[in-house]
């Protein structure tokens, strides 16, 4: 096959896809592969995106709205090796104050780009996963989940 494309495919099964903060997500990660494959690795993540809205610091001014990764937590199912097809349990623990979580990611790039207001946009939440593959496109999954603050908190 062409660079990856209808190697084989991975499905994320999860119990629910409505968690609060705090909550631990426990699911399954099938892998379904047409033949072995070598691969980097396999991983599974908790990814929070914003859209954002941002000035251009450029002669010709103007606001972009992108989407930016607000909060990152990879966990490594297994590394490198040679992959066939399986089963794998992960589980990932969502932050407790999901609404709060800072933005890393446009600290790393001071003077680029930035922040003219807070976007007002919510944060979408997914379980992502990916098998590495070398030299050719990943085969890959997105799940999105809902999560919401710790409720009753005083």
């Amino acid at each position: 096959m062409v660079f990856g494309i209808g190697e084989g495919r991975i499905e994320i099964v999860l119990p629910k896809t409505n968690y609060v903060g705090g909550e631990t997500i426990k699911g399954k990660l099938v892998l379904t592969l047409n033949q072995p494959k070598k691969a980097k690795g396999l991983r599974v993540e908790l990814v929070a995106r914003q859209k954002q809205i941002q000035r251009s610091r450029s002669a010709k001014g103007g606001t972009v709205v992108t989407e930016v990764d607000v909060y990152r937590f990879p966990s490594q199912l297994k590394g490198e090796g040679e992959f066939t097809s399986s089963e794998y349990e992960f589980e990932l623990k969502v932050p407790d104050m999901p609404s709060a979580v800072p933005n890393p990611k446009l600290e790393l790039i001071p003077g680029v780009l930035s922040i003219s207001a807070p976007s007002g946009y919510p944060m979408m939440w997914y379980v992502t996963a990916s098998l590495d593959l070398p030299m050719s496109l990943d085969i890959s999954k997105k799940v999105q989940i809902s999560v919401s603050s710790k409720t009753g908190s005083a």
